[in-house]
């Protein structure tokens, strides 16, 4: 039963398509906010997701036309994706306001999805399959940063919701969390690079 189970997932690619759906889901619901209301937190969330989900199609696209240029085009996405990153972390040193979010049940959706895919994420990263096959190892990097940026969406939310009085001094952790955030894909921007580089070195 377990194996036929993991057989329709892999045959079906149902791990791709649940990845995708994910990321139109949140991202769609934080367009729909930014339009009731603008905040510049919820733009870039959507933004980031939107960014993630290309991304997820475009390496599917690379993998199925049997082209090799995963982590260069990793690489790209991902320095394309740090922009909403580096906004976010501009808007969290410089605006202390409280920010009100349209939909307050988003904090469930921020918990499960963050630590749906912060899970496998690491699950992906520690198999060596995983990592030796570059597609699922991209895929993989982005499923962490996309759960970590999704984390600081929780943890923002919830300190703005649940904290009373000034909360201004909250922002550290914040902070930190976004340093963090902005150094994985950072790392993982370079690693990308030192393997395209070392993948035509070898060729």
């Amino acid at each position: 039963m377990v194996n036929s189970i993991k057989e329709i997932w892999k045959k079906y690619e149902l791990g791709f398509y649940c990845s995708l759906a994910g990321s139109l889901i949140m991202g769609t619901i934080h367009l729909v906010s930014t339009i009731i209301s603008f905040s510049w937190l919820s733009f870039n969330y959507m933004l980031f997701c939107y960014l993630i989900m290309l991304a997820r199609v475009f390496i599917w696209y690379l993998h199925h036309k049997n082209k090799n240029a995963f982590y260069l085009s990793g690489a790209i996405w991902l320095i394309l994706i740090l922009i909403p990153l580096g906004v976010s972390l501009f808007k969290t040193i410089t605006d202390k306001e409280v920010t009100i979010f349209i939909f307050d049940w988003i904090i469930y959706g921020y918990a499960f999805y963050a630590f749906f895919k912060l899970i496998l994420g690491f699950i992906n990263l520690s198999k060596k399959e995983k990592r030796q096959k570059a597609e699922l190892n991209v895929l993989s990097w982005m499923s962490l940063i996309s759960a970590l940026f999704t984390m600081f969406m929780l943890e923002f939310t919830m300190l703005r919701t649940y904290i009373e009085g000034d909360i201004g001094s909250m922002w550290i952790l914040e902070f930190a969390f976004q340093i963090v955030t902005l150094s994985i894909t950072l790392f993982a921007v370079g690693l990308f690079i030192f393997r395209t580089i070392k993948t035509k070195s070898s060729i």
